[in-house]
Protein backbone atom coordinates (compact mmCIF):
# COMPACT_ATOMS: atom_id res chain seq x y z
CA UNK A 1 0.00 0.00 0.00
CA UNK A 2 1.27 3.46 -0.86
CA UNK A 3 2.43 5.77 1.90
CA UNK A 4 -0.24 8.14 3.19
CA UNK A 5 0.26 11.90 3.03
CA UNK A 6 -1.25 13.68 6.03
CA UNK A 7 -2.15 17.36 6.12
CA UNK A 8 -1.78 19.34 9.32
CA UNK A 9 -5.42 19.36 10.47
CA UNK A 10 -6.77 16.41 8.52
CA UNK A 11 -8.77 13.74 10.32
CA UNK A 12 -11.41 11.53 8.76
CA UNK A 13 -14.09 9.94 10.92
CA UNK A 14 -15.67 6.56 10.25
CA UNK A 15 -18.64 8.13 8.51
CA UNK A 16 -16.40 10.27 6.32
CA UNK A 17 -16.81 13.48 8.35
CA UNK A 18 -13.80 15.71 8.89
CA UNK A 19 -13.13 16.83 12.47
CA UNK A 20 -11.03 19.54 14.09
CA UNK A 21 -8.71 16.99 15.68
CA UNK A 22 -4.97 17.15 15.12
CA UNK A 23 -3.85 15.39 11.93
CA UNK A 24 -3.36 11.66 12.45
CA UNK A 25 -1.34 9.28 10.31
CA UNK A 26 -3.26 6.37 11.88
CA UNK A 27 -6.67 7.78 10.92
CA UNK A 28 -5.47 8.78 7.48
CA UNK A 29 -4.15 5.25 6.94
CA UNK A 30 -7.48 3.86 8.14
CA UNK A 31 -9.28 6.12 5.68
CA UNK A 32 -6.93 4.96 2.91
CA UNK A 33 -7.77 1.34 3.72
CA UNK A 34 -11.47 2.10 3.40
CA UNK A 35 -11.25 3.89 0.10
CA UNK A 36 -8.44 2.17 -1.81
CA UNK A 37 -7.45 -1.31 -2.88
CA UNK A 38 -3.67 -1.38 -2.98
CA UNK A 39 -1.53 -3.56 -5.22
CA UNK A 40 -0.78 -6.86 -3.53
CA UNK A 41 -3.30 -6.31 -0.73
CA UNK A 42 -6.26 -8.69 -0.75
CA UNK A 43 -9.69 -7.63 0.43
CA UNK A 44 -9.32 -10.01 3.38
CA UNK A 45 -6.00 -8.43 4.38
CA UNK A 46 -7.44 -4.95 4.02
CA UNK A 47 -10.43 -5.83 6.22
CA UNK A 48 -8.11 -7.42 8.79
CA UNK A 49 -6.12 -4.18 9.01
CA UNK A 50 -9.34 -2.18 9.38
CA UNK A 51 -10.35 -4.60 12.12
CA UNK A 52 -7.06 -3.93 13.93
CA UNK A 53 -7.72 -0.17 13.73
CA UNK A 54 -11.51 -0.21 14.23
CA UNK A 55 -13.02 2.59 16.31
CA UNK A 56 -9.81 4.63 16.27
CA UNK A 57 -11.98 7.58 15.17
CA UNK A 58 -14.11 7.30 18.31
CA UNK A 59 -11.03 7.01 20.54
CA UNK A 60 -9.53 10.15 19.02
CA UNK A 61 -12.77 12.07 19.40
CA UNK A 62 -13.01 11.08 23.07
CA UNK A 63 -9.44 12.05 23.98
CA UNK A 64 -9.57 15.22 21.86
CA UNK A 65 -12.41 16.37 24.13
CA UNK A 66 -10.15 16.22 27.20
CA UNK A 67 -8.06 19.24 28.26
CA UNK A 68 -4.59 18.95 26.67
CA UNK A 69 -2.97 18.54 30.10
CA UNK A 70 -5.18 15.49 30.77
CA UNK A 71 -4.48 13.61 27.55
CA UNK A 72 -2.92 10.24 28.32
CA UNK A 73 0.70 9.34 27.66
CA UNK A 74 0.61 5.99 29.50
CA UNK A 75 -2.28 3.78 28.47
CA UNK A 76 -3.32 0.36 29.81
CA UNK A 77 -5.41 -1.78 27.47
CA UNK A 78 -6.56 -5.05 29.11
CA UNK A 79 -7.53 -7.90 26.77
CA UNK A 80 -6.21 -5.86 23.87
CA UNK A 81 -5.59 -8.58 21.32
CA UNK A 82 -3.87 -6.95 18.36
CA UNK A 83 -6.18 -3.92 18.34
CA UNK A 84 -3.76 -1.06 17.62
CA UNK A 85 -6.32 1.74 17.33
CA UNK A 86 -5.01 3.40 20.57
CA UNK A 87 -1.85 4.34 18.63
CA UNK A 88 -3.86 7.30 17.31
CA UNK A 89 -4.08 8.65 20.87
CA UNK A 90 -0.31 9.07 21.01
CA UNK A 91 -0.61 11.57 18.17
CA UNK A 92 -2.72 13.87 20.35
CA UNK A 93 0.24 14.49 22.67
CA UNK A 94 2.66 17.41 22.22
CA UNK A 95 5.46 16.73 19.75
CA UNK A 96 8.30 14.58 21.09
CA UNK A 97 6.24 13.47 24.13
CA UNK A 98 6.86 9.77 24.85
CA UNK A 99 3.80 7.53 24.69
CA UNK A 100 3.54 4.05 26.23
CA UNK A 101 0.86 1.45 25.54
CA UNK A 102 0.64 -1.54 27.89
CA UNK A 103 -1.44 -4.35 26.37
CA UNK A 104 -2.50 -7.39 28.39
CA UNK A 105 -3.53 -10.68 26.81
CA UNK A 106 -3.88 -14.37 27.57
CA UNK A 107 -3.04 -15.32 23.97
CA UNK A 108 0.67 -14.99 23.08
CA UNK A 109 -0.07 -15.38 19.36
CA UNK A 110 -1.29 -11.76 19.12
CA UNK A 111 2.38 -10.75 19.28
CA UNK A 112 2.89 -11.81 15.65
CA UNK A 113 -0.23 -9.88 14.56
CA UNK A 114 1.02 -6.72 16.27
CA UNK A 115 4.43 -7.14 14.62
CA UNK A 116 2.86 -7.62 11.20
CA UNK A 117 0.86 -4.38 11.35
CA UNK A 118 3.77 -2.36 12.77
CA UNK A 119 6.04 -3.66 10.02
CA UNK A 120 3.44 -2.67 7.45
CA UNK A 121 3.36 0.80 9.02
CA UNK A 122 7.14 0.95 8.75
CA UNK A 123 7.13 -0.11 5.08
CA UNK A 124 4.66 2.65 4.31
CA UNK A 125 6.61 5.30 6.19
CA UNK A 126 4.01 5.76 8.92
CA UNK A 127 6.44 4.82 11.69
CA UNK A 128 10.23 4.93 11.78
CA UNK A 129 13.06 3.39 13.77
CA UNK A 130 10.96 0.31 14.53
CA UNK A 131 12.69 -2.03 16.96
CA UNK A 132 11.17 -5.37 17.92
CA UNK A 133 12.99 -6.88 20.90
CA UNK A 134 11.51 -10.31 20.12
CA UNK A 135 10.00 -10.52 23.62
CA UNK A 136 6.68 -8.75 23.12
CA UNK A 137 7.95 -5.14 23.18
CA UNK A 138 8.22 -2.65 20.31
CA UNK A 139 9.81 0.83 20.13
CA UNK A 140 9.34 3.26 17.24
CA UNK A 141 8.70 6.87 16.23
CA UNK A 142 5.15 7.87 15.28
CA UNK A 143 4.48 11.41 14.02
CA UNK A 144 7.50 12.77 15.88
CA UNK A 145 6.74 10.97 19.14
CA UNK A 146 8.62 8.05 20.66
CA UNK A 147 6.18 5.19 21.24
CA UNK A 148 6.59 1.92 23.12
CA UNK A 149 4.19 -1.02 23.16
CA UNK A 150 4.57 -3.67 25.87
CA UNK A 151 2.49 -6.84 25.67
CA UNK A 152 2.04 -8.47 29.08
CA UNK A 153 0.72 -12.02 29.21
CA UNK A 154 -1.75 -12.59 32.05
CA UNK A 155 -3.60 -15.60 33.44
CA UNK A 156 -7.05 -14.20 32.68
CA UNK A 157 -8.36 -14.48 36.26
CA UNK A 158 -8.44 -10.70 36.72
CA UNK A 159 -9.01 -8.17 33.97
CA UNK A 160 -7.45 -5.22 35.81
CA UNK A 161 -4.60 -5.92 38.22
CA UNK A 162 -3.74 -3.19 40.72
CA UNK A 163 -0.01 -3.52 40.02
CA UNK A 164 -0.54 -2.53 36.39
CA UNK A 165 -2.25 0.77 37.30
CA UNK A 166 0.93 2.44 38.59
CA UNK A 167 1.65 5.50 36.45
CA UNK A 168 -1.24 4.79 34.04
CA UNK A 169 -3.29 7.78 32.79
CA UNK A 170 -6.01 5.93 30.91
CA UNK A 171 -7.45 2.41 30.91
CA UNK A 172 -9.21 1.29 27.73
CA UNK A 173 -12.06 -1.20 27.74
CA UNK A 174 -13.13 -2.27 24.26
CA UNK A 175 -15.02 -5.35 23.10
CA UNK A 176 -14.98 -6.90 26.57
CA UNK A 177 -18.70 -7.64 26.75
CA UNK A 178 -21.91 -7.03 24.84
CA UNK A 179 -23.79 -7.32 28.14
CA UNK A 180 -24.17 -4.11 30.19
CA UNK A 181 -23.39 -6.10 33.34
CA UNK A 182 -20.14 -7.39 31.85
CA UNK A 183 -18.98 -3.85 31.11
CA UNK A 184 -20.29 -2.53 34.44
CA UNK A 185 -18.10 -5.13 36.14
CA UNK A 186 -15.05 -3.62 34.41
CA UNK A 187 -15.80 -0.34 36.21
CA UNK A 188 -16.32 -2.27 39.44
CA UNK A 189 -13.00 -4.11 39.05
CA UNK A 190 -11.09 -0.92 38.27
CA UNK A 191 -12.46 0.84 41.36
CA UNK A 192 -11.70 -2.16 43.59
CA UNK A 193 -8.12 -2.19 42.28
CA UNK A 194 -7.76 1.54 43.01
CA UNK A 195 -9.37 1.60 46.48
CA UNK A 196 -6.25 0.55 48.45
CA UNK A 197 -4.22 3.40 46.90
CA UNK A 198 -4.62 6.26 49.38
CA UNK A 199 -5.27 9.79 48.09
CA UNK A 200 -5.02 8.77 44.46
CA UNK A 201 -7.72 8.60 41.84
CA UNK A 202 -7.73 5.70 39.43
CA UNK A 203 -6.82 6.45 35.84
CA UNK A 204 -9.65 7.55 33.59
CA UNK A 205 -11.54 4.74 31.84
CA UNK A 206 -12.56 4.69 28.18
CA UNK A 207 -15.43 2.25 27.80
CA UNK A 208 -18.58 1.48 25.83
CA UNK A 209 -21.26 4.06 26.64
CA UNK A 210 -23.59 1.95 28.76
CA UNK A 211 -26.22 4.71 28.58
CA UNK A 212 -26.45 4.09 24.82
CA UNK A 213 -27.32 0.39 25.04
CA UNK A 214 -30.87 -0.91 24.52
CA UNK A 215 -30.87 -1.66 28.28
CA UNK A 216 -28.99 1.43 29.49
CA UNK A 217 -27.09 1.82 32.75
CA UNK A 218 -26.71 5.29 34.26
CA UNK A 219 -23.02 6.29 34.40
CA UNK A 220 -23.50 9.65 36.16
CA UNK A 221 -22.05 8.38 39.46
CA UNK A 222 -18.73 7.70 37.67
CA UNK A 223 -18.35 11.24 36.31
CA UNK A 224 -18.41 11.05 32.47
CA UNK A 225 -16.12 13.72 30.99
CA UNK A 226 -16.27 12.91 27.26
CA UNK A 227 -18.66 11.13 24.91
CA UNK A 228 -18.78 10.13 21.26
CA UNK A 229 -21.61 8.76 19.14
CA UNK A 230 -19.14 7.19 16.69
CA UNK A 231 -19.07 3.37 16.67
CA UNK A 232 -17.27 1.98 19.71
CA UNK A 233 -16.93 -1.52 21.09
CA UNK A 234 -18.81 -4.63 20.05
CA UNK A 235 -19.87 -4.80 16.42
CA UNK A 236 -21.23 -7.51 14.13
CA UNK A 237 -18.64 -9.88 12.75
CA UNK A 238 -18.34 -11.07 9.17
CA UNK A 239 -20.18 -14.23 10.25
CA UNK A 240 -23.34 -12.28 11.06
CA UNK A 241 -25.38 -10.92 13.95
CA UNK A 242 -24.53 -12.33 17.35
CA UNK A 243 -21.83 -14.61 15.96
CA UNK A 244 -18.15 -14.46 16.81
CA UNK A 245 -15.78 -13.98 13.91
CA UNK A 246 -12.25 -12.81 13.25
CA UNK A 247 -13.34 -9.44 11.83
CA UNK A 248 -15.83 -7.05 13.46
CA UNK A 249 -16.73 -4.11 11.24
CA UNK A 250 -20.53 -4.27 11.13
CA UNK A 251 -23.45 -2.88 13.13
CA UNK A 252 -22.37 -1.54 16.56
CA UNK A 253 -24.13 -2.82 19.67
CA UNK A 254 -23.47 0.29 21.78
CA UNK A 255 -24.31 3.79 20.57
CA UNK A 256 -20.84 5.18 21.27
CA UNK A 257 -18.08 5.42 23.84
CA UNK A 258 -17.43 7.43 27.00
CA UNK A 259 -14.55 8.47 29.26
CA UNK A 260 -15.12 8.28 33.03
CA UNK A 261 -12.82 10.05 35.49
CA UNK A 262 -14.24 9.01 38.92
CA UNK A 263 -13.43 12.45 40.37
CA UNK A 264 -16.10 12.12 43.06
CA UNK A 265 -14.36 9.54 45.26
CA UNK A 266 -17.47 8.19 47.03
CA UNK A 267 -16.47 4.72 45.78
CA UNK A 268 -13.37 4.84 47.99
CA UNK A 269 -15.22 5.88 51.15
CA UNK A 270 -17.82 3.10 51.33
CA UNK A 271 -17.44 -0.55 52.31
CA UNK A 272 -17.54 -3.36 49.76
CA UNK A 273 -21.17 -4.34 50.44
CA UNK A 274 -22.28 -0.74 49.96
CA UNK A 275 -20.31 -0.44 46.74
CA UNK A 276 -21.90 -3.64 45.44
CA UNK A 277 -25.32 -2.32 46.43
CA UNK A 278 -24.84 0.84 44.35
CA UNK A 279 -23.74 -1.18 41.33
CA UNK A 280 -26.70 -3.54 41.71
CA UNK A 281 -29.08 -0.59 42.02
CA UNK A 282 -27.74 0.79 38.73
CA UNK A 283 -28.24 -2.63 37.17
CA UNK A 284 -31.75 -3.43 38.46
CA UNK A 285 -33.46 -0.09 39.18
CA UNK A 286 -34.87 0.41 35.70
CA UNK A 287 -35.63 -3.17 34.64
CA UNK A 288 -35.59 -5.37 37.76
CA UNK A 289 -35.21 -8.95 36.47
CA UNK A 290 -36.74 -8.24 33.04
CA UNK A 291 -33.39 -7.15 31.58
CA UNK A 292 -32.99 -9.25 28.45
CA UNK A 293 -30.11 -10.56 26.38
CA UNK A 294 -29.18 -8.26 23.51
CA UNK A 295 -27.14 -9.83 20.75
CA UNK A 296 -27.00 -7.07 18.16
CA UNK A 297 -27.90 -3.41 17.70
CA UNK A 298 -30.54 -2.04 15.37
CA UNK A 299 -34.27 -1.41 15.40
CA UNK A 300 -35.11 -4.76 16.99
CA UNK A 301 -32.08 -5.81 19.08
CA UNK A 302 -33.85 -8.28 21.36
CA UNK A 303 -33.17 -11.58 19.67
CA UNK A 304 -33.17 -14.18 22.42
CA UNK A 305 -36.65 -15.17 23.61
CA UNK A 306 -37.76 -14.18 27.08
CA UNK A 307 -38.15 -17.84 27.99
CA UNK A 308 -34.48 -18.54 27.23
CA UNK A 309 -33.37 -15.51 29.22
CA UNK A 310 -35.47 -16.69 32.17
CA UNK A 311 -34.14 -20.24 31.96
CA UNK A 312 -30.52 -19.08 31.88
CA UNK A 313 -31.21 -16.59 34.75
CA UNK A 314 -29.73 -13.87 32.54
CA UNK A 315 -31.60 -11.01 34.19
CA UNK A 316 -30.92 -12.22 37.74
CA UNK A 317 -27.13 -11.94 37.78
CA UNK A 318 -25.70 -9.53 40.36
CA UNK A 319 -22.47 -7.57 40.68
CA UNK A 320 -21.04 -10.04 43.19
CA UNK A 321 -21.68 -12.92 40.77
CA UNK A 322 -24.74 -14.36 42.45
CA UNK A 323 -28.39 -14.70 41.54
CA UNK A 324 -30.76 -12.01 42.82
CA UNK A 325 -33.41 -14.53 43.89
CA UNK A 326 -30.81 -16.54 45.81
CA UNK A 327 -29.12 -13.56 47.47
CA UNK A 328 -30.01 -12.95 51.15
CA UNK A 329 -32.24 -9.90 51.31
CA UNK A 330 -32.36 -9.68 47.50
CA UNK A 331 -34.02 -6.46 46.35
CA UNK A 332 -34.39 -5.13 49.89
CA UNK A 333 -30.67 -5.41 50.60
CA UNK A 334 -29.83 -3.63 47.35
CA UNK A 335 -31.87 -0.63 48.46
CA UNK A 336 -30.49 -0.60 52.00
CA UNK A 337 -26.89 -0.99 50.84
CA UNK A 338 -27.19 1.70 48.17
CA UNK A 339 -28.79 4.12 50.64
CA UNK A 340 -25.72 3.80 52.86
CA UNK A 341 -23.59 5.37 50.10
CA UNK A 342 -25.40 8.71 50.08
CA UNK A 343 -23.35 10.46 52.84
CA UNK A 344 -20.14 9.76 50.89
CA UNK A 345 -21.42 11.53 47.75
CA UNK A 346 -21.52 15.14 46.69
CA UNK A 347 -25.03 16.67 46.67
CA UNK A 348 -25.57 16.41 42.92
CA UNK A 349 -24.77 12.70 42.96
CA UNK A 350 -26.89 12.09 46.07
CA UNK A 351 -29.92 13.30 44.17
CA UNK A 352 -29.18 10.96 41.24
CA UNK A 353 -28.80 7.98 43.57
CA UNK A 354 -31.93 8.95 45.53
CA UNK A 355 -33.97 9.12 42.32
CA UNK A 356 -32.57 5.74 41.26
CA UNK A 357 -33.82 4.32 44.57
CA UNK A 358 -37.19 5.96 44.03
CA UNK A 359 -37.33 4.56 40.49
CA UNK A 360 -36.70 1.05 41.78
CA UNK A 361 -39.35 1.55 44.44
CA UNK A 362 -41.89 2.58 41.74
CA UNK A 363 -40.99 -0.46 39.65
CA UNK A 364 -41.44 -2.79 42.62
CA UNK A 365 -44.72 -1.10 43.57
CA UNK A 366 -45.98 -1.64 40.02
CA UNK A 367 -44.95 -5.31 40.04
CA UNK A 368 -46.49 -5.85 43.47
CA UNK A 369 -49.75 -4.34 42.19
CA UNK A 370 -49.81 -6.85 39.33
CA UNK A 371 -48.31 -4.82 36.46
CA UNK A 372 -46.62 -6.64 33.60
CA UNK A 373 -43.55 -4.39 33.46
CA UNK A 374 -42.38 -6.01 30.23
CA UNK A 375 -44.61 -3.42 28.54
CA UNK A 376 -42.20 -0.75 29.80
CA UNK A 377 -39.02 -2.50 28.70
CA UNK A 378 -37.03 -1.53 25.58
CA UNK A 379 -38.60 -2.84 22.36
CA UNK A 380 -41.23 -4.59 24.48
CA UNK A 381 -43.73 -4.49 21.63
CA UNK A 382 -41.47 -6.47 19.29
CA UNK A 383 -41.94 -10.19 18.76
CA UNK A 384 -39.89 -12.40 21.04
CA UNK A 385 -41.03 -15.73 19.59
CA UNK A 386 -38.05 -17.89 18.68
CA UNK A 387 -37.63 -18.81 15.03
CA UNK A 388 -36.72 -22.52 14.69
CA UNK A 389 -32.97 -22.86 14.28
CA UNK A 390 -32.76 -19.06 14.40
CA UNK A 391 -30.51 -18.66 17.45
CA UNK A 392 -26.81 -17.97 16.93
CA UNK A 393 -25.33 -21.14 18.42
CA UNK A 394 -26.22 -24.80 18.86
CA UNK A 395 -25.75 -24.35 22.63
CA UNK A 396 -28.45 -21.68 22.73
CA UNK A 397 -30.72 -23.82 20.56
CA UNK A 398 -30.30 -26.77 22.94
CA UNK A 399 -30.94 -24.56 25.97
CA UNK A 400 -34.05 -23.12 24.37
CA UNK A 401 -35.43 -26.59 23.59
CA UNK A 402 -34.82 -27.57 27.22
CA UNK A 403 -36.42 -24.35 28.43
CA UNK A 404 -39.59 -25.19 26.50
CA UNK A 405 -40.03 -28.15 28.84
CA UNK A 406 -40.32 -25.70 31.74
CA UNK A 407 -42.94 -23.29 30.42
CA UNK A 408 -45.13 -23.98 33.44
CA UNK A 409 -42.27 -23.03 35.77
CA UNK A 410 -41.76 -19.84 33.75
CA UNK A 411 -45.40 -18.82 34.23
CA UNK A 412 -45.27 -19.62 37.93
CA UNK A 413 -42.07 -17.58 38.26
CA UNK A 414 -43.96 -14.43 37.24
CA UNK A 415 -46.25 -14.80 40.25
CA UNK A 416 -43.23 -15.48 42.44
CA UNK A 417 -41.62 -12.26 41.19
CA UNK A 418 -44.77 -10.35 42.10
CA UNK A 419 -44.57 -11.75 45.63
CA UNK A 420 -40.84 -10.98 45.82
CA UNK A 421 -41.60 -7.37 44.91
CA UNK A 422 -44.23 -7.18 47.67
CA UNK A 423 -41.76 -8.61 50.18
CA UNK A 424 -39.05 -6.16 49.13
CA UNK A 425 -41.30 -3.17 49.78
CA UNK A 426 -41.06 -3.86 53.50
CA UNK A 427 -37.72 -2.05 53.20
CA UNK A 428 -39.64 1.23 52.95
CA UNK A 429 -39.92 1.10 56.75
CA UNK A 430 -36.11 1.34 57.08
CA UNK A 431 -35.22 4.90 58.24
CA UNK A 432 -32.12 5.01 56.03
CA UNK A 433 -34.17 4.18 52.95
CA UNK A 434 -36.87 6.69 53.97
CA UNK A 435 -34.25 9.45 54.25
CA UNK A 436 -32.74 8.49 50.90
CA UNK A 437 -36.12 8.53 49.14
CA UNK A 438 -37.04 11.90 50.65
CA UNK A 439 -34.28 13.55 48.58
CA UNK A 440 -36.26 12.68 45.44
CA UNK A 441 -39.90 13.10 46.47
CA UNK A 442 -42.80 11.75 44.39
CA UNK A 443 -46.58 11.82 44.95
CA UNK A 444 -48.30 9.03 46.84
CA UNK A 445 -51.39 7.35 45.34
CA UNK A 446 -54.84 8.53 46.33
CA UNK A 447 -57.64 6.26 47.43
CA UNK A 448 -59.25 6.43 43.98
CA UNK A 449 -56.05 5.77 42.01
CA UNK A 450 -55.56 2.47 40.22
CA UNK A 451 -52.28 1.19 41.76
CA UNK A 452 -50.96 -0.37 38.56
CA UNK A 453 -51.61 2.74 36.45
CA UNK A 454 -50.32 5.09 39.18
CA UNK A 455 -47.02 3.36 39.83
CA UNK A 456 -46.33 2.69 36.15
CA UNK A 457 -46.88 6.40 35.46
CA UNK A 458 -44.49 7.39 38.26
CA UNK A 459 -41.93 4.90 36.97
CA UNK A 460 -42.18 6.20 33.41
CA UNK A 461 -41.87 9.84 34.51
CA UNK A 462 -38.84 9.20 36.72
CA UNK A 463 -37.13 7.09 34.08
CA UNK A 464 -37.59 9.88 31.53
CA UNK A 465 -36.32 12.52 33.96
CA UNK A 466 -33.20 10.48 34.81
CA UNK A 467 -32.49 9.91 31.11
CA UNK A 468 -32.41 13.69 30.60
CA UNK A 469 -30.01 14.36 33.52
Amino acid sequence: MAAVAVAGAFTVCEDGRATDAVGSVVLAYQHDLRTQTADGTSDRERLQRLHQLRNADAMVELVSALPPAHRPSRILYPAAGSHLAPLALCELLPAETPCTLVFTEIDPSVSSEISALLNEFARNGLVSNLEDDGDRSWDFQLAGRPVRIDLALVDGESLIEAALLDGIDLVINHDWSGDPLGNLLVIHELLLAARPIDDQFPPALMIEDLERHPYPIDLTLFMPVARTSLPYGHRDSERGSGLHGDIELGQPLFGGGVVLDFSDAWWRDVDRETLDGVFDLLLFSEFDTERQNVLVGGDDPLLAPALLDWYSAYGLRTTAGGNLDNTPGGRSEIMVAAARALPAMKPELRRILSCRLQLYRCLLQARAAGADIRKDMPSADSSRVAVPDGLPTETMEAMYREALRHVGDYRRSKEAERQAAKDALAVLRDPRVQRALSACPIPEPGSDDDPVAFWRAQYQRLAADLARE
